[in-house]
């Protein structure tokens, strides 16, 4: 996914994100503990960075996280009904 996104600002905040790889900046939107089975899946995937990423995993996602992680929650799990 990396190599796949040309522009590198985070999609929360839309701060520019600088150097190397780093999974700190691709989030699961739904947990991989409760949605092992999204893991790898890239709707569940969300390029952003270090603070914002830390926000959500405190319970305070921004409202553009949030609408993320509702989406997914939505197109992933309607799947398995």
């Amino acid at each position: 996914l990396w190599n796949k996104i040309t522009d590198k600002k985070c999609t929360s905040c839309g701060k520019k994100i600088w150097g190397e790889f780093s999974t700190l900046y691709f989030d699961h939107l739904l947990p991989k503990k409760k949605y092992p089975e999204f893991e790898f899946e890239e709707k569940n995937i969300y390029f952003c960075c270090g603070t914002c990423h830390e926000k959500k995993e405190n319970g305070f996602p921004t409202p553009s996280h949030k609408a993320a992680i509702d989406k997914a929650k939505e197109l992933l799990t309607e799947k398995e009904e």
